[in-house]
């Protein structure tokens, strides 16, 4: 009988998903502290964020599935055989992230984080103009179920999307241009707003490094709900100060978390969430993440192709 140890803490409605896709299967609810390498010799799947140092366990392993969409910890040379299928939860944070990104970046327009530090000193003064998203340009890099979510919702108010991605492709319906990475110092320069949306891998750190910041257009937006090592974090503290960068909004940084005496922590013009826009933060993402892996259940019982293979090189979803 093949057994599925998930670690991942599910509600209960969530649970029955996963145990009606298991079927007869032996299917074990734990959790990742919980785990041992008793409980996971003999398991075929894992689902959830078992740590690295007990897969040598696993002997019998044939997919770890994350709950993430990231998969930094597991891609590093070593970790997991090739035979076995590393699958992420690729599709299900596309809502709860992109909301959290356009929540922010209009919360920056419209200097609403500067009129929430007034209110906390009883100032009452208006702050002047504010910004609109109508005919913005919108640059969006990594535009797949993250910035692709994010396209549409600023699309709806009247931005333009320029999206870049690291092989070119067919212009999705949202997109209004569409550019492979080598090209993205050319269109840095035409952005009001950058937002990133990139998985930790190689050939995303410092991917904003101090040099394309250096080409954005004077005060543009810059926001990042992917990883925080995508930007040179000092570089962009700089740009905050000088300017050319008039307001950041980030929930991810590079160091995470962010030590207290960063500069980052007190400039007016910089709005941070500790990595909340994704996990289960939102109900909804926790049933989407539940099907993803539900799915993958019956694949692996079924002897079928995964979804959601991750490609150990890149750190993406491979494309299906």
């Amino acid at each position: 009988m093949k057994k599925i140890v998930i670690v991942s803490q599910f509600n209960e409605d969530c649970r029955a998903i996963l145990t009606e896709a298991a079927g007869d299967a032996a299917l074990i609810f734990s959790s990742p502290e919980a785990a041992t390498p008793e409980l996971i010799a003999d398991a075929g799947m894992i689902v959830g964020p078992i740590a690295p140092s007990l897969l040598p366990e696993a002997k019998n392993l044939e997919v770890l599935q994350l709950q993430s969409a990231g998969a930094d910890a597991y891609i590093k040379p070593g970790i997991l055989p090739e035979t076995v299928d590393l699958c992420n939860a690729t599709g299900a944070y596309g809502l709860a992230v992109a909301e959290h990104l356009f929540a922010g970046i209009l919360a920056g327009m419209k200097k609403l984080h500067l009129y929430r530090d007034n209110q906390r000193e009883c100032c009452w003064k208006g702050l002047g103009l504010v910004g609109t998203m109508q005919d913005a340009v919108v640059l969006i890099i990594g535009p797949g179920d993250i910035g692709g979510t994010l396209a549409v919702m600023c699309r709806a108010l009247g931005a333009r999307i320029l999206c870049v991605r690291r092989r070119k492709t067919e212009k999705p319906d949202f997109a209004d241009e569409m550019y492979t990475i080598d090209e993205l110092d050319a269109v840095l320069p035409r952005a009001d707003i950058v937002a990133l949306a990139v998985p930790g891998a190689p050939d995303t750190v410092h991917l904003l490094s101090r040099a394309r910041i250096a080409l954005l257009k004077d005060g543009a937006i810059v926001a990042n709900g992917g990883r925080g090592t995508a930007i040179d974090t000092d570089a962009l503290a700089d740009a905050v100060d000088s300017g050319k960068v008039g307001y950041a909004f980030l929930d991810v940084t590079d160091p995470e978390p962010l030590p207290p005496e960063h500069p980052l922590w007190k400039k007016p013009n910089v709005f941070l969430t500790p990595h909340v826009a994704g996990g289960y933060n939102m109900m909804e993402t926790q049933f989407r993440i539940a099907r993803v892996v539900a799915r993958n259940i019956r694949h692996y019982l079924a002897d079928e192709p995964r979804e959601n293979i991750v490609d150990r090189k890149t750190g993406y979803r491979r494309p299906q």
